[in-house]
This record gives C-alpha cells, sequence and structure tokens, in this order.
C-alpha cells in the first residue's frame, strides 16, 4: 500500500508548533512509514532540515472568506488563507491541543500529562488510531545543519567569550498575565553581574523593559538566528513562552571554543506562577517556579488567564483577565501568583545549576563590559 499522505495544520502560536515537531517526530516512529506528513503551521523555518516531513503538492493562496470552497481546498480563516491541494490524496488535519481530551479541556485539572501529549491524543482521535501516539522524548524536535554549528554565536561576534543564558522580560501585550516585575529581572540579573552573561531577546512590536548588564538583542534576531542563539545558550530565565520549550527542543553545543564538555541537558528557570500546572509545563531539567495550590484562583492546576489589565475599553473576553492583579510600584500590574515569587527564590534556583558542579561561572576578567551591540 502507498504511503497516505497528511497536512497538518495548526496556527496557535510558535508553541505550538515546537510541540507539532515532537508529535510528528513521534507519530512517524510509531506508523512506520505509512504515513506521508507535510505541515502548515506558524514559524515554518522551525521545520528546516526536519526528515520527519516531506513536501506535499499543495500551497497556501489568500482567501476572503465568502467565496465557496472547491473540492480539495480548506479554509484558514484566521489567516485569510485557503490551502489548495493539487493532490487529491492529501488528507487535511486540523490539530489543536485544547478541547479534545480530558487533559486539555481545562487548565483546571490534576492530572499526569504535558502539553505535548496533547496533539498526540488529539490526531490518534481525529485518524481513528487504535492507540494513542506514544511520545517518546518529551521535548521538541529542533534541527540545526552542520554549517549551523560550525557558526559563531551572534553573542561571540561582540567579543564575550562565555557560555549566557537567554533572558525574556515579557512579551505579547494580550499575554500580560505571564509578566513578572522587571526590576526582579533586574536584580537576578544584578545578583550575578560579573559571573554569567544574560543576553536579552524579544520581538520589537512587544512589552520587553531592558535590563541593565544584559547584551540587548531585542528586535534583532530573526526566527532561526534564535535558533542558533539558543544553540550556544546555557541556560533560559523568563515565563513559561515559546522560548521555555525552544530551551528544551534546541540541542545544546557539546563544547565549548576551549573543547571544554558542556552538560548535556540546557538549564532553564521558568518564572511560571499560577497560570498553567507545573506538569503541563515542566522539562527535564528545568526549575518551574510555580505558586500551584497557594492561591484560590490556582487552588487545582492554574487558571489559564492571559491579562492582568484591560488594553482598550470595552475589552472583549473578560473571562481572560487576572483575577488578582497586583498593582505594583511604577505603574506596573502583575498577578498575585507571580508577586509572590521574590528575586531570592530566582537567584537560588539559578544558583543550583553551579553549586551542584552542572555549570561554572564567567572568569570576570574575560567580561568586556559590552551591554548591547553596536548600531
Amino acid at each position: 500500500m502507498s504511503p497516505r499522505k497528511l497536512l497538518l495544520v495548526n496556527h496557535d502560536g510558535l508553541s505550538d508548533t515546537l510541540l507539532l515537531t515532537a508529535l510528528v517526530r513521534d507519530f512517524q516512529r510509531a506508523t512506520g512509514g505509512e504515513f506521508l506528513v507535510d505541515v502548515h503551521t506558524e514559524g515554518m523555518p522551525l521545520w528546516l532540515y526536519n526528515q520527519h516531513i516531506s513536501r506535499l503538492d499543495w500551497r497556501p493562496v489568500s482567501y476572503d472568506g465568502v467565496t465557496p470552497l472547491e473540492p480539495h481546498e480548506y479554509a484558514v480563516p484566521e489567516r485569510k488563507l485557503k490551502l489548495v491541494c493539487y493532490d487529491s490524496e492529501i488528507q487535511v488535519v486540523e490539530l489543536s491541543k485544547s478541547g479534545h481530551f480530558a487533559a486539555s479541556d481545562s487548565l483546571s485539572h490534576i492530572n499526569a500529562y504535558h502539553a505535548i501529549h496533547s496533539f498526540a491524543h488529539d490526531i490518534s482521535q481525529k485518524l481513528g488510531l487504535n492507540a494513542v501516539v506514544p511520545i517518546g522524548e518529551q521535548r521538541g524536535d529542533i534541527i540545526l545543519s552542520d554549517i549551523e554549528r560550525g557558526w559563531v554565536s551572534q553573542v561571540e561576534e561582540l567579543g564575550v567569550p562565555h557560555m549566557f543564558w537567554i533572558v525574556s522580560t515579557g512579551g505579547p501585550y494580550e499575554r500580560s498575565a505571564m509578566w513578572w516585575d522587571p526590576v526582579r529581572y533586574q536584580r537576578v540579573v544584578d545578583e550575578f553581574q560579573g559571573k554569567i552573561t544574560f543576553v536579552q531577546v524579544g520581538l520589537a512590536n512587544e512589552h520587553h523593559p531592558r535590563l541593565r548588564g544584559a547584551i540587548d538583542l531585542v528586535g534583532k534576531t530573526d526566527l532561526r538566528q534564535l535558533v542558533r542563539l539558543m544553540y550556544h545558550a546555557g541556560g533560559y530565565l523568563g515565563p513559561a513562552n515559546f522560548l521555555m520549550h525552544l530551551a528544551c527542543s534546541v540541542p545544546i553545543r557539546p563544547f565549548d571554543r576551549n573543547m571544554r564538555r558542556r552538560p548535556p541537558k540546557r538549564a532553564a528557570v521558568i518564572v511560571a506562577g499560577g497560570r498553567e500546572p507545573s506538569q503541563w509545563i515542566a522539562y527535564e531539567g528545568h526549575q518551574v517556579v510555580h505558586t500551584n495550590g497557594m492561591l484560590p484562583c490556582c487552588a487545582i492546576g492554574g487558571c489559564g488567564k492571559t491579562r492582568c489589565e484591560e488594553l482598550r475599553p470595552l475589552e472583549s473576553h473578560p473571562e481572560t483577565l487576572c483575577s488578582m492583579p497586583v498593582s505594583i510600584s511604577r505603574g506596573v500590574v502583575t498577578p498575585r501568583c507571580l508577586d509572590i515569587i521574590t528575586p531570592r527564590m530566582v537567584i537560588d534556583r539559578i544558583r543550583f545549576y553551579y553549586d551542584g558542579g552542572a555549570y561554572s561561572y564567567d572568569d570576570a576578567s574575560e567580561l568586556t563590559g559590552a551591554t548591547k551591540p553596536a548600531e
């Protein structure tokens, strides 16, 4: 029998794309070549060099949402696109990590599932498989070419030779319930001044309060550059966002420039609060600073709220607003679940990696003192 042809579709964000890379990897391993799989997702550069996908005969075109669809055309209304399949054997499967089984039906749950399992349940249900696709590795599947692995990092190009940590202080404005106080991030960076090099990243059109003493690459990396930067990074500090998933999905550079072996797992300290259940987002080797079970709003699982305040008058979806916002100085509003997380708690989690011997601090005498790349 010839392989079945699948086009997997998801436009729920970059984090979901990373989860889907894991699903495709383990789906292909479990089905043993029974399917040819192609994808249409956010962040298509994340799929570069992925040997588990095949290029099928289809293409996306603009769609007004009104014109009737022809056979083998599939609408993606949120992107004003339709997918035109020129091969009638292609089966389009829209995948989602929410609403298809108990673990993702509500974030207020206590079970053993990680978010990565949600797509495995969804595709198994939609294809009528006899069993749920087994997830073999709880991480995404990002591939770097040999050429990419051989390039120096953007940080090393600036004259900083050390292993560094990537830090994120914010994110999209519609996700303000994930923002920790930037002053507290600053205290963490100050605590390790001269010991750990921090590199701040993020999109230029998002909320990313700048940190003194950190190398500023906000708005200065495209998606593939960010993958390469993560390859060189020793750790990640920030909220439970796309970068958290990327930190676990990208391989870690095995040796430094002096051919000293680096740790096999990338460190990460996640300032999570109580928005999501800790087991839903935790990866091996990560330190998740969560408050599940410590507040009434996240007493069981997580609250799932996305914002702390109205972005504009008559904001839709008021159910997404945090029920316990805290106004702190400088006009910053943060969820109570993040407000009770202190800088010392985060500092101690970072120190664990160094006190335990997995990492060594920078040699302060080699630091260049640069905080921003040259314009």
